[in-house]
């Protein structure tokens, strides 16, 4: 088993830290700091989709499906806010396999993150199981012996879809998130994209920030 370094912090930079934390304005500073990233709007989206991802250490962490129409930029606000979870803490996948969360060992406090409903269609009833009790249980026969396995949770889950409809055992266990897709909101994005890849934005760009839309 590979041995995690902990990560001592000095008394000043703990001290630092949770100044930060403390203050009035800290989902401010998220928001700013998304909006670097090339998110457009979609402020309490922005907010909403962290919660879940950061929520993944708690006892009873977040889940959220983000729903839009094709290209209306849900695959880039979860993918903007994933990319900021440890690689060892999160799972990104394009698509799950029914049985496979079964033979993971190490799903305790990580963030799932299911880049299309499609993707996990076969997994589904698993993932909510996971959700709700914290664990999955499996049993099966293997020659003339029964083995036992045990998945522990708990995880947090982040899902995309353009369906209409997110299936009902599933909506009792999620945030629904719904894109901004108004005229506004269309306009701003085209404003940042003007600014970003016109003349004055390509002299001004050092180191590139790629919008998402």
């Amino acid at each position: 088993m590979e041995t995690v370094k902990k990560l001592e912090l000095s008394t000043d930079k703990a001290h630092e830290a949770m100044n930060f934390l403390m203050q009035q304005d800290l989902m401010g500073y998220i928001i700013k700091d998304l909006d670097t990233l090339g998110l457009v709007g979609e402020d309490q989206n922005k907010i909403l989709t962290y919660l879940v991802a950061t929520s993944r250490k708690m006892e009873n962490p977040l889940a959220c499906v983000i729903r839009g129409d094709s290209s209306s930029g849900k695959s880039c606000l979860a993918e903007t806010v994933v990319k900021l979870i440890p690689d060892k803490e999160k799972e990104a996948l394009t698509r799950i396999t029914k049985q496979v969360l079964f033979y993971e060992n190490n799903l305790a406090n990580k963030l799932i993150y299911i880049k299309e409903a499609d993707g996990c269609e076969e997994s589904i009833s698993n993932i909510r199981t996971l959700l709700s009790e914290k664990k999955l249980s499996l049993k099966r026969l293997v020659g003339t012996k029964v083995e036992s396995f045990e998945v522990k949770g708990p995880v947090a889950f982040i899902e995309t879809t353009a369906n209409e409809m997110v299936e009902n055992q599933t909506a009792t266990r999620v945030f629904e998130i719904w894109m901004d897709e108004s005229q506004e909101q269309t306009e701003e994005i085209h404003k940042i994209q003007k600014r970003q890849y016109g003349l004055a934005g390509a002299f001004k760009r050092k180191p590139t920030v790629s919008s998402c839309f």
